[in-house]
Formats: structure tokens, C-alpha cells, sequence
């Protein structure tokens, strides 16, 4: 049976509305059904080399068909753009095979990314994820590697989730700041990127004194960056950290991480606060920021910024800070899915009928997910489609779980956990209820 949660694209004559939430299904889905698959044999080599080396040339659904062996399992822990549950099941097994933890599993396969010079960020989210779910017990027995690997990482990510647990580790967090401020800036990035993986809300409030002295006295832009954006995952402190990092940026401090920062705050923080004079504050920025530059990274992020605050502002206000931005070109809008909830951080979106529009979305989850705009009406249609491509899953152009059928307007290819992906299109000057959803089903 599909749980749905609807999500509407609402036109009127004069302004296009999208109601967004993303569409999900508990559907009883697990990786037992794989037991009903007949898997490819394939005869690997008899050394890892070999054998990883063989496995690296299949496409990631060419892995996934092969039968299970412990050197496919190994592939599938570190492949990147693979689902969570598959990544979970491949930790399940190697620990049955080897005899130890999947914990163990897990920080074997992170030693096995540092081998790579770019791995993808979507593996270390989800391994990050897997470990933070291990006994805590487990961890403590891995306090030693862990800390032999934190010495020898090179990849920020890596740092971040080795941090991270040995703030778990110690429950307490002075020691382990102190630890990573001997490492220089790397080891600061690393320990302040792991504040935000850490899941125990106790544990984040000891964060809360050190990211605030941070904030106050830091004068290096990238700790003021990442103490910024560590602060907007301690949700008890939210509002207190919202405001001072309001207060630094009105103050001129480094824009774009305060930005970056004030953006990844829930929806509640910022109805809260008062939100004139960072409006007054972006428009007087935009204004005397050159033409030529207008098409640079940080005016982007101005644009992005002015569609937060007017989702927030009273509706005059808001109207008027986007006709100020529409003047600079392409409309942009901006969703996030919520980690862990299977939601769209925005339920409204406007536009102006005819308007040229791009939706960027950015998938902070730890699963895939996509967006798909359907003709008036269709929301069940779309939803019924989505559920029977569960075993065949190649739909329109290509794109995975996008039914084919004419309910279907737009559509983004699949989203992996930490990337984004962005859907350009002019809104229908014909007024109607455009519903919005992902079909990936999870």
C-alpha cells in the first residue's frame, strides 16, 4: 500500500505556486526479495587486486547483477551512487563472512576510499550514516584504529566521520577540538565537518560553548565558515546561533560561509527571526556588485539567499525583493530534501506565469531522489505509475523511476546523496494544480 504525501504546483492568473513534499512509499520493500534474483557467475581473479580491479570495470547495475561473493560485497560498500540499503546489506555480509563487526566493515571500506584521489561525497554520507547506527560498544573497541586512521587520512570527509566518532567515543568534546587543533586547519575542518554527523543531541550541546567562542573570535574565514555551518545542526541552540551569525554577517564578515550557513537552518529558525535587515542588507550588496560579475559564484549564492529570505518575509516584502532579483535574469528556486524524513524542505514555491525558471535541488539525504512536475490532477496517476516500475525502473529518456507516461511533464534524472541537480523550464501560462513529486520509492 503506498503512503502518499502530496505535493502541488498551484498556477492563478498572475502567480505560479508550487506546493512541494516529496512523495514516498512504505511499501515493505527489503533486499530479501534479492533471494528471488538469479545472479550472473563471474570467475574473479584470486587475488583482491585482481578481482577489485575487474569488478571496477561493471557498471553500477552490472555489480549489482552479479552473485554475491565477499570481493563484490567489498565493490559495493565503496561503489558510488549506490542505494543506502544495498551499501547496508554489503556491510551485513562482509561482517558475517570475516567474523567481526560490521562497524569493522564499515571503517575498512573508509580506508579503502582514501586510496581514491576524489572519491564521491555521497559514499562517505551514507558509510558516515552506517556507523553512527553501530553499538556504541563496537565503536569504543575501534577507538584505537580509528584514531591510527585519523593520523594517516587525507580526505576531509574521512576526517570528519573519524572525529566525529571519537567524540562519541569520549562523550565529551574539549579533548578531541584540542586533538584536531594540533593537526592545523585540516584537522579543525575535519573536526567542525563531524559536528554534523554527530547524532546525540547531549553530545552536540557540549559543541555549543566552543562553536560559539569560535564565532566571536575566529579571523580565519574557513573556521568561521564551518563553526557557522557546525552551529546550524545543534537544534537546541538553533535560534541563538541563527542570530549571532545574522549579527556577523550584518556586521561585514565573511559573506559567503555565514550564507551558506544561514540557509542549511529548519524552516521554524527562520520564521522567528527579524528579517528586514538582512533584506535591506542583500539588496544594498546586490546593488553595488558589478554587472560583470553578476554570473559569479557569489552573486549565485546572493540570488539563492534572496529566495530564503522571501519565503519567510511578509508577502509584500517578498514580492518585492524578488522583482528586485528578477531583474538580473533566470529565476532560481531552491529545495533540499530533509535528511532522514523522505520530505522537501519547501512546501510553496512562487513564480509568475511564463516566468523562466530553474529549480535546484540539493539531495542532503543518504538515498536517492529525483523531482517530477505532472499535468493537473495527476498526482495519483504519477504515484500509481512510479509503483509499478519498482522491478523495471528505466523510464522516460532514460531516467530512472520517471513514469512514462503524458501525465509526466519534467523530471530530473536520479539525485545521489549529496549532489545536486537543477531543472530549467518556463511555467505554463495556463493556471492549474501542477503536482510535484519524487518517485523514487523508498
Amino acid at each position: 500500500m503506498n503512503s502518499q504525501m502530496p505535493i502541488k504546483l498551484l498556477f492563478n492568473r498572475s502567480v505560479t505556486v508550487c506546493m512541494l513534499v516529496c512523495l514516498f512509499w512504505s511499501m515493505g520493500m527489503t533486499f530479501a526479495q534479492e533471494t528471488l534474483t538469479v545472479r550472473k557467475k563471474i570467475n574473479l581473479p584470486d587475488f583482491p587486486e585482481g578481482a577489485a580491479y575487474l569488478l571496477s570495470r561493471l557498471s553500477n547495475d552490472e555489480l549489482l547483477e552479479v552473485e554475491r561473493q565477499e570481493a563484490v560485497y567489498l565493490a559495493i560498500l565503496i561503489r558510488d551512487g549506490l542505494d543506502l540499503m544495498v551499501r547496508m546489506e554489503a556491510a551485513k555480509a562482509l561482517s558475517n563472512t570475516r567474523g567481526r563487526t560490521q562497524l569493522h566493515q564499515i571503517l575498512d571500506g573508509l580506508q579503502r576510499l582514501e586510496q581514491f584521489e576524489e572519491p564521491h561525497a555521497n559514499t562517505f554520507i551514507q558509510l558516515g550514516h552506517l556507523l553512527f547506527k553501530q553499538p556504541e560498544d563496537d565503536l569504543k573497541q575501534e577507538k584505537l584504529p580509528i584514531q591510527k586512521m585519523l593520523g594517516s587520512s587525507r580526505h576531509s570527509q574521512t576526517r570528519a566521520i573519524l572525529y566525529a566518532a571519537l567524540i562519541v567515543i569520549h562523550q565529551e568534546v574539549q579533548s578531541i577540538w584540542e586533538l584536531a587543533s594540533h593537526s592545523g586547519a585540516d584537522g579543525k575542518r575535519g573536526f567542525l565537518e563531524g559536528i554534523q554527523m554527530i547524532p546525540d543531541s547531549g553530545l552536540l550541546n557540549q559543541c555549543y560553548p566552543l562553536i560559539q567562542d569560535l564565532l566571536q573570535t575566529s579571523t580565519s574565514p574557513p573556521d568561521l565558515a564551518n563553526a557557522a555551518m557546525a552551529s546550524a545542526h545543534i537544534t537546541d541552540k538553533a535560534q541563538e546561533s541563527f542570530n549571532t551569525i545574522k549579527g556577523l554577517l550584518l556586521a561585514g564578515s565573511q559573506a559567503d560561509g555565514l550564507i551558506r550557513a544561514l540557509m542549511m537552518f529548519q524552516p521554524k529558525v527562520w520564521k522567528e527571526v527579524a528579517l528586514a535587515p538582512m533584506m535591506e542588507w542583500l539588496v544594498k550588496e546586490a546593488k553595488i556588485y558589478p554587472i560583470e560579475g553578476r554570473s559569479d559564484v557569489t552573486f549565485k549564492l546572493y540570488r539563492k539567499f534572496a529566495e530564503y529570505l522571501a519565503r519567510y518575509l511578509p508577502e509584500a516584502q517578498a514580492n518585492n525583493l524578488r522583482k528586485q532579483f528578477a531583474a538580473y535574469g533566470i529565476r532560481t528556486l531552491y529545495l533540499h530534501v530533509i535528511p532522514h524524513v523522505l520530505q522537501f524542505d519547501q512546501k510553496l514555491l512562487e513564480v509568475l506565469k511564463g516566468e523562466a525558471v530553474e529549480i535546484q535541488i540539493e539531495n542532503s539525504g543518504v538515498m536517492p531522489h529525483n523531482l517530477v512536475i505532472g499535468k493537473p490532477g495527476s498526482l495519483l496517476i504519477l504515484g500509481a505509475a512510479a509503483t509499478q516500475m519498482m522491478n523495471r525502473p528505466e523510464g522516460r529518456d532514460g531516467k530512472k523511476f520517471v513514469p512514462d507516461i503524458p501525465q509526466t511533464l519534467l523530471a530530473t534524472p536520479l539525485i545521489a546523496p549529496g549532489q545536486t541537480e537543477t531543472l530549467r523550464f518556463v511555467a505554463p501560462e495556463i493556471p492549474g494544480d501542477y503536482p510535484y513529486v519524487c518517485t523514487y520509492p523508498g
